[in-house]
């Protein structure tokens, strides 16, 4: 229902498939997902989320667009109104971190500041978490810490530093609402307390685990960027004359976008992307994104989900999982030699074969490291063990992983596996995934959000994507709402943005146009005769609405004179 209404109250596209939903052909054949999990070029694994050892809801996250995001949430909440029902944004809360912590804790026993700056400067952050400090002073054998001995001898300088850092880490210090998540209910208050946040937002006083436990199932609405440029072009195609309008979003949507209708194979595609043509590449438009672009060249959907994971594993030390990738792929032999080497008898071989082919011989998704697992000529992991093995890998759990090691080695020397292959699956396998690990079932989502990007640009002119990618990125749109939701207040023009994100078109070789009084609009729009973007009005410093409404209605205009008056 919430679909539904997204696609035809709110006006907004909803994404291609986020979350462990994409594993259900009934959500596929309900309209949720827009992929069909028994035509990927993977497997799809409804057990890795929903299995009788690990029975949860699945995950259903709903990507909108970007400039829908009040409407959409404001036509769901009407919706859930109108059944007696109450709808609010899951509450989020502040809590002091450890380098917060120690800065406060220095504040408030009169220790200098840049001392507290000093001292927090030296708390660890690895791959974005920040070390607690008692893991810092302390050590944690379980996790494989030791402590930072010189931030050990500095706290112990000031007397009280510690136990008061301590005391403060982990207090709430302030409330916000979850970015994207909600939970609705019939007698939501059976379930938990309500409350505003500072500017008045409606939120849960229980945050989303308790939430969770209280019975309440969270729906995620993602507002994104990418949806927003998607459907833009998508609006612009129809208004130029490249598409032809359906009666409804959806229905023009299904005939020109959706997976279904999308010739995966298309060569061209894959042209496009491994030149660096299109504009804001979905989640491979950052340096990272890039450089995997440049390595793996894909050149198929499996491909791109692979460069996908890919791009986010780190090993260690030697050959990185996304550099041993490319060079499997561009020399097959090289895996099958590595194998021998490593000595890897014939039937271990095919066992990997088995597994990895698809992937060029690179495990690079969370179920293909559970499904080798679980494989009976390998150790026969259950559901639970293989899902432990998962968390220990990609929340680097040492204690967890070594148990998953013991385990791995224990189970597969009982089925008559030789150990130097239990070694091989283990060390070169399962370690390139340390430290973080993804879905397939994501991977396959994104990279259809990215193909139908593709399409967009390789199959209608490309001025109208960049249009698209430019009005979003700038800001320049405002947010929908019904006419008579809306106080009359302009969006304030943030000129830093519009900047920024002109800059980075023309960097991509895209022509920005100077405004022109005679042909401009209020937003940037395609000129595809000239294969320029036109300045809109909206962007220029003191422009507002009321003067751009005014000048579009009184023009043509052939001299300065004509204009002044008006």
């Amino acid at each position: 229902k919430f679909i539904d209404i997204i696609w035809e109250q709110a006006n907004s596209i909803v994404g291609v498939s986020r979350g462990s939903a994409a594993g259900w052909v009934l959500n596929y054949l309900l309209g949720i997902v827009q992929i069909n999990p028994l035509k990927q070029p993977s497997e799809m694994p409804l057990w890795r989320f929903l299995s009788s050892e690990r029975p949860d809801f699945a995950d259903i996250d709903i990507d909108v667009s970007s400039y829908k995001r009040d409407i959409v949430f404001q036509k769901v909440s009407e919706y859930v109104d109108s059944i007696g029902g109450t709808i609010a944004r899951v509450g989020t809360f502040k809590t002091e971190g450890a380098k917060s912590s120690i800065q406060t804790a220095c504040r408030g026993l009169g220790i200098p500041s840049d001392i507290g700056l000093f001292l927090s400067s030296m708390i660890p952050v690895v791959r974005g978490a920040t070390r607690s400090i008692s893991n810092t002073y302390y050590g944690n054998a379980d996790d494989g810490l030791e402590p930072i001995t010189e931030f050990v001898n500095q706290v112990n300088k000031y007397e009280g530093l510690l136990e008061t850092a301590l005391g403060i880490e982990g207090l709430v210090s302030g409330r916000s609402s979850h970015a994207c998540g909600v939970v609705q209910s019939l007698d939501i208050l059976s379930s938990t307390s309500l409350m505003k946040t500072p500017n008045g937002e409606t939120i849960t006083q229980y945050d989303l685990g308790d939430c969770e436990q209280s019975g309440l199932i969270k729906f995620d609405f993602l507002c994104t960027k990418t949806e927003g440029m998607i459907q833009l072009g998508l609006e612009l195609l129809v208004e130029h004359g490249h598409m032809e309008w359906q009666g409804t979003l959806r229905k023009t949507y299904d005939k020109y976008l959706h997976p279904d209708v999308l010739n995966v194979d298309d060569n061209e595609y894959y042209k496009v992307l491994n030149d660096g043509e299109l504009l804001s590449a979905f989640q491979f438009d950052s340096m990272a994104g890039v450089k995997a672009l440049k390595t793996i060249q894909p050149h198929s959907l499996l491909e791109v989900a692979n460069a996908n994971s890919l791009m986010r594993l780190m090993a260690d030390d030697g050959e990185q999982p996304m550099e041993m990738y490319a060079r499997y792929k561009a020399n097959p032999n090289a895996w099958e030699q590595d194998m021998i080497d490593y000595g890897l008898n014939d039937k271990e071989r095919a066992i990997m074969h088995r597994h990895l082919d698809k992937d060029f011989g690179v495990c690079s998704s969370q179920e293909g490291m559970m499904l080798m697992t679980m494989d009976e000529e390998i150790a026969r992991f259950n559901v639970k063990e293989s899902n432990v093995l998962r968390k220990s890998v990609a929340k680097k759990k040492p204690k967890l992983l070594q148990q998953s090691m013991e385990l791995l080695y224990e189970k597969g020397l009982a089925r008559g596996c030789r150990k130097v292959f239990l070694k091989y699956i283990w060390d070169v396998q399962i370690a390139m995934q340390r430290g973080y690990s993804f879905s397939i079932l994501h991977t396959t989502g994104y990279s259809w959000i990215l193909i139908q990007q593709l399409h967009l640009i390789t199959h209608y002119p490309s001025i109208y994507w960049n249009t698209a990618v430019l009005q979003i990125e700038s800001g320049a749109i405002e947010q929908d709402h019904d006419d008579d939701e809306t106080d009359g207040r302009e969006k304030t023009t943030n000129y830093e943005a519009i900047g920024g994100a002109i800059a980075m078109v023309q960097h991509q070789g895209v022509e920005v146009g100077y405004p022109d009084i005679n042909k401009a609009i209020n937003e940037f729009a395609p000129d595809e005769k000239n294969n320029v973007i036109r300045y809109g009005f909206k962007s220029i410093n003191g422009m507002n609405n009321a003067t751009s409404k005014l000048i579009i209605e009184n023009r043509p205009f052939s001299s300065w004179a004509i204009f002044s008056p008006i």
